[in-house]
């Protein structure tokens, strides 16, 4: 059987690898041999029969598919979809609350049947739950520890959710692991029996087996076990519904909440079928399990086979926990440089690529064999599984719904992101309304529905048409005025918002709207930020060596000037999309900035350093010289390379002139700290040793 999954996991990755065909469209043929062609444009709108689809639509729950094949449901239902007409909707998105595959195919039909004689155009919602929740170690030492411990006895933690925890017991100062072991849960608590010398000073670090609980806002279900069952159960099921030319599109077969955020960003999962993808993916970048050991920086030991490194837990993340690995099978540890380790980064890429291509096979299987209608995948936020890499696979991304303002502007933005940002045209809808209640004003309704426009949705379906004293009649009412009012705005359908980036791990970035209606919205572009002094904020998207990459800079407070080293010509792109070359006069460029990001390019980022921001970190340098003077200090070689530093500034050799002031800050800064007997570095400033406990 493990075998089986290993031949069919490969033949996704070869059928996704040489596969290519027009991407995001399609011709689907309805069931009284009638085709429809169809395709996603730049401005993300479904395009069918040679018209833009924005469908203003509710989400469908027939209470005949959820309550039961009763007379008195469908009687309800078809009053529903009347009342839907009456509105002025004439779209839904079908949702079957228990899951599709569990009512009668029959009824599915009626329902299907029902939609088609009334002109209605639909999609259907493919959530099916018989998918295993996720089970893995969850590895956040920063969260899951218990300090200051001096000696041996039993220490309990409340882990809830837990099975069992693999716990280390290290020294606090040097990080040399005293114990090891698992320990059972009872209740979701674990007590573990610390044995170690009296006297010391020790941390207890506790990674929980956990297993996912499938009613969060976002769930990771054991995609890689249960894909070709629910794969087949689904295929099953809908190969024998007769869908007519209403039909517009499939939307979720994962479910609408898929994703990895939060502690789900740390969880190294159990599942024997994700190990086996895990280990043929590390035997496809390195050609020997010991090149694996190099570049994940075990020490002192090679590991056997790829089959092992996939079984391997990390003991340390985000910069925190001991330098180290855990077998659990072999019960052993194995110490790592985590500087120099890859598997962190080795174990995101194949997740991602991993979960994406589950994404992409679903969606195409499911266009070849039951429709060839879009396949949409609710996005759960900013995560590479749903920005398209290849030419073929899902053909949309959805907003889900949300509570508040600034929660769908995040929402909306991260969608948007990933859409402008796929390798192939991505149609945007969402499922409109506040979770677990409803709009109490049309002017909410109205706001929330301009802000999904004005971040590229083309498509909506409110989620939630009833409760909170608001009847489901005047919600419809208020989606027909928006709907009427969208009509006469000539440019609605074809707009497409203007947009500048940030790197998403950006720690000053935050999506909103600029001036001239601009969005500063996060990517999953490489990036990185820069030091550039305390009068202005700057970051680079794209590779910093190549004179391709994006320096974005703006002034901190008010109008600035800023001063660039080049010898070359540059240009800037403003907010408002101006475009403006510069000629270097003596190797420097004069820039204007003001609060609002201006885009640099033409300029490597890796020599991207203001003349202002050098001066700034001169005059700190000479400030230090002078107090240390005032405390006896012989600072003159100080002297020396403060004068040799402005010498370089004006040679314009900034990055030499940054680096010798900053060894010399450095330096002069340990120094005074020593006179002052000050044994450690201010908080944020302190070397720790890589040993140590953090």
């Amino acid at each position: 059987m493990n075998m089986f999954r290993l031949v069919n996991y490969l033949l996704i990755v070869a059928f996704l690898a040489v596969l290519c065909t027009a991407a995001c469209a399609g011709t689907y043929k309805d069931r009284d041999g009638s085709a429809h062609s169809w395709f996603i444009n730049d401005a993300h709108v479904l395009v069918w029969d040679n018209s833009p689809y924005v469908p203003f639509g509710v989400v469908f729950e027939p209470r005949y598919l959820s309550d039961g094949q009763t007379d008195d449901n469908l009687k309800a239902d078809e009053e529903s979809i009347q009342a839907f007409a009456l509105a002025g909707t004439k779209d839904v998105l079908i949702r079957v609350s228990k899951g599709i595959a569990s009512v009668p195919v029959s009824a599915f039909q009626k329902i299907i049947d029902l939609l088609e004689e009334n002109g209605f155009r639909y999609g259907i919602d493919l959530y099916d739950p018989p998918y295993t929740p996720g089970s893995g170690y969850l590895v956040q030492p920063a969260v899951n520890r218990v300090e200051g411990i001096s000696g041996s006895g039993p220490i309990s933690r409340v882990l809830p959710s837990s099975k069992n925890v693999v716990f280390v017991v290290c020294d606090a100062k040097t990080a040399d692991i005293k114990q090891v072991g698992q320990a059972v849960t009872s209740n979701g608590e674990v007590v573990v029996q610390v044995a170690v010398p009296d006297g010391g000073n020790y941390v207890l670090l506790l990674y929980p087996l956990q297993t996912v609980d499938s009613s969060d806002s976002v769930y990771l279900p054991d995609i890689w076990r249960d894909y070709e069952r629910h794969r087949d159960r689904l295929m099953a099921y809908l190969r024998q519904a007769k869908f007519g030319k209403g039909l517009r599109f499939f939307s979720d077969p994962f479910g609408s909440n898929l994703g990895i955020s939060g502690q789900l960003d740390s969880l190294i999962p159990i599942s024997p079928a994700f190990r086996i993808e895990y280990a043929s993916w590390l035997s496809k970048k390195y050609r020997y399990p010991r090149e694996l050991s190099d570049s994940w920086g075990i020490i002192r030991y090679d590991v056997a086979t790829f089959e092992e490194a996939a079984r391997l837990i990390p003991l340390w993340n985000a910069g925190r926990g001991v330098p180290a690995v855990y077998d659990p099978e072999s019960k052993r540890t194995f110490s790592v440089n985590v500087i120099q380790s890859k598997l962190w980064s080795d174990f995101l890429a194949f997740r991602t690529e991993s979960i994406r291509q589950y994404l992409d096979a679903s969606a195409d299987v499911f266009k070849r064999m039951i429709a060839d209608v879009p396949v949409v995948y609710t996005a759960t936020g900013l995560q590479p599984m749903f920005q398209a890499s290849k030419p073929i696979g899902f053909d949309g991304l959805a907003v889900p719904p949300t509570s508040d303002s600034e929660a769908l502007t995040a929402a909306a933005g991260s969608v948007y992101s990933l859409a402008d940002n796929s390798s192939r045209s991505m149609w945007i809808i969402a499922r409109v309304g506040p979770q677990g209640s409803s709009f109490q004003q049309k002017e909410e309704l109205f706001k929330t529905m301009n802000i999904l426009h004005d971040l590229g949705a083309k498509g909506f379906f409110l989620s939630n048409t009833g409760g909170s004293g608001i009847s489901s009649a005047d919600l419809l009412v208020w989606l027909g005025e928006y709907s009427a009012l969208s009509a006469t705005d000539k440019g609605y359908v074809g707009y497409i918002p203007r947009t500048i980036y940030y790197p998403d791990a950006y720690s000053k970035g935050k999506i909103k709207r600029l001036s001239s209606s601009l969005w500063w919205l996060p990517t999953l572009k490489p990036g990185l930020e820069r030091d550039v002094g305390s009068s202005y904020a700057a970051y680079v998207i794209g590779d910093p060596k190549s004179p391709d990459s994006e320096i974005h800079i703006w002034s901190l407070s008010g109008k600035k000037t800023v001063t660039l080293v080049t010898a070359n010509p540059l240009t800037t792109i403003s907010v408002d999309g101006k475009v403006t070359e510069y000629q270097p006069k003596k190797g420097r460029v004069q820039l204007v900035l003001n609060e609002e990001p201006v885009i640099v390019k033409g300029l490597s980022a890796e020599y991207f350093l203001p003349v202002e921001a050098v001066e700034e970190k001169i005059q700190e340098f000479e400030g230090l010289i002078t107090k240390a003077e005032s405390k006896h200090m012989d600072a003159s070689t100080y002297r020396r390379n403060l004068k040799l530093a402005r010498e370089q500034l004006g040679k314009n050799q900034v990055g030499l002139c940054w680096d010798l002031i900053q060894t010399n800050i450095n330096e002069i800064t340990l120094r005074m700290r020593g006179l002052q007997n000050i044994p450690a570095l201010p908080s944020g400033e302190a070397s720790i040793p890589s040993s140590t406990v953090r």
